[in-house]
């Protein structure tokens, strides 16, 4: 989202990272081009572009990353109707970028907004000002090797609870508790159980 890039504070902070430390790349896979112009290209050969991805090699690009960066746009939106809570655009996203993060292994920092606040203690989130981000982004860099230890093992836990493989038992309890409850709704029996039924 173009707008998480202009309006988070985090083009000015990588600015200043980008000065302060030289050997700092940014990777941005996708094929978006509006930010581009507006801000790619002052950065020059310090942005690396990976345009398409397939879905099957995303967890492999991801865990290549040193650090993760989840901006999101947090200005807030006019009510949709009267009465309506003031949200902005991008706190209606979800976690994943957040989760594809932890599941990698790869530290992360991300704006300070709904999506990502059920994640916070396993990355760093921060308010959407140029400073914060700068001050996040430089301790990230300063302390790599050890952000990266940590983030190896907050790994551990994330594909425990934030994959399909991890929660693979819970998905087919449920699955089995809908079926069982349409079953039972539509009239179905199974054989050699005795049903009582209770009356008021």
């Amino acid at each position: 989202h173009v707008d998480s890039w202009l309006f988070s504070g985090i083009g000015e902070a990588l600015d200043r990272i980008f000065e302060a430390h030289p050997q700092v790349r940014l990777k941005f896979c996708g094929w978006e081009t509006r930010l581009d112009s507006i801000l790619f290209r002052r950065w020059g050969d310090k942005v690396i572009r990976q345009e398409g991805v397939q879905p099957k090699h995303w967890p492999e690009v991801v865990s290549t990353f040193d650090v993760g960066l989840a901006p999101i746009d947090l200005r807030p939106l006019d009510p949709w109707r009267e009465g309506a809570p003031t949200a902005s655009y991008d706190e209606r996203r979800s976690w994943l970028k957040a989760a594809e993060y932890l599941t990698a292994g790869v530290p992360w920092v991300g704006s300070n907004g709904l999506p990502y606040r059920d994640l916070a203690r396993w990355g760093r989130l921060v308010e959407n000002t140029p400073e914060d981000w700068f001050c996040a982004l430089d301790h990230m860099v300063k302390n790599l090797s050890h952000e990266k230890a940590l983030a190896w093992e907050r790994r551990k836990w994330a594909l425990k609870k934030l994959t399909f493989d991890g929660n693979l038992i819970k998905f087919e309890q449920m699955m089995l508790n809908i079926l069982g409850s349409r079953q039972v709704r539509t009239g179905h029996r199974l054989p050699d159980i005795q049903y009582v039924a209770q009356t008021a």
